[in-house]
């Protein structure tokens, strides 16, 4: 018998959904790896959608919690994407942009402060301020800065991120309502 929408859930059955949500990532992963290959064979290693679905296995990489694999596979593909397309091409501002989001959660917080920075910098000036990237990887920055105990420049970024989101996207968008969840997380201790 299934139990209602309303009913307690046990420990046990909360495991299971994370153990669910894992395995479906790691069956990701290694889908996005044979991808990967076959990318490689067709288009050659410097084809940006090789690159394109290298930066989305290092994201799931990410997710599986194997940060140092995540972080190596994601700068070996930012650099290829910088030589390939240019420094200032999106691709290559995101993937600098998550690589910076990579580093605050490896513990490494003065690169994770330059590597978003300069993201969120750039984005604005090739993006504008209310594009959804831009917007963000700006509450990413302001994620780093508030746990690197910078409350008042978190708040500033915060606050302007999520005031263009609501502008731009409005109150009910999953990106707005990201953001502000993020702005309302404890400091972490």
């Amino acid at each position: 018998m299934l139990a209602g929408q309303d009913a307690p859930r046990s420990h046990a059955h909360h495991v299971y959904i994370v153990l669910e949500a894992v395995k479906t990532v790691a069956l990701l992963a290694g889908g996005i790896l044979l991808l990967v290959a076959g990318l490689t064979r067709c288009c050659g290693p410097w084809h940006r959608d090789t690159l394109t679905a290298r930066i989305q296995h290092a994201l799931a990489l990410r997710h599986l919690g194997r940060l140092p694999e995540a972080e190596s596979e994601l700068g070996q593909t930012m650099q290829a994407l910088s030589v390939s397309l240019g420094r200032f091409h999106l691709d290559v501002l995101r993937s600098r942009a998550w690589h910076g989001v990579l580093l605050h959660e490896l513990g490494r917080p003065d690169e994770a402060r330059a590597e978003l920075t300069a993201a969120v910098e750039e984005m604005t000036r090739l993006l504008g301020a209310d594009h959804p990237h831009t917007l963000r990887h700006r509450a990413h920055l302001a994620g780093l800065l508030r746990d690197l105990g910078h409350p008042d420049q978190a708040q500033a970024e915060y606050d302007t991120a999520l005031r263009s989101a609501e502008h731009v996207l409005g109150a009910g968008h999953p990106l707005t309502t990201m953001i502000r969840s993020a702005a309302e997380r404890p400091v972490r201790g």
